[in-house]
């Protein structure tokens, strides 16, 4: 748990599809976000990857964004290839999401889906941080 006690907690199973769309695996994702601007994720399958987050206001229009990725010493040299595989897809994904956040706008009561997880409930541990 973080000092302040300020942390948020996910753990739980995810499927990828690869990008031809014909192969899926199942993994694990354990994630705990310590105020707004770090987080730390573990991705298990075959092989581990952990990935350390750090966002960083600049202003009100602009973050700075940092990952550092780190793989265990231990790992196969064959896990050891597929994780530095994995960790350039999440590279890849993140900035195919970019232009997403530049023109993203806030809604006070968003349409969800299912698969968009408990929202609401991280919007409200958020606002301990923002100034009112």
């Amino acid at each position: 748990m973080h000092p302040n006690g300020q942390q948020a907690r996910g753990d739980g199973r995810f499927g990828n599809i690869d990008r031809s769309g014909q192969s899926y695996d199942e993994g694990r994702l354990e994630a705990w976000s310590y105020g707004p601007g770090l987080i730390y994720q573990k991705f298990s399958r075959l092989f581990d990857v952990v990935m350390m987050g750090t966002i960083t206001p600049i202003d009100d229009q602009n973050i700075h964004m940092r990952f550092c990725f780190t793989l265990p010493n231990q790992q196969s040299d064959a896990h050891t290839l597929y994780a530095n595989a994995f960790r350039d897809e999440i590279v890849h994904q993140v900035n195919q999401d970019i232009p997403v956040w530049e023109n993203k706008v806030y809604l006070e009561e968003p349409t969800l889906c299912d698969g968009d997880g408990p929202i609401a409930k991280y919007r409200k541990w958020s606002k301990q941080f923002y100034l009112a």
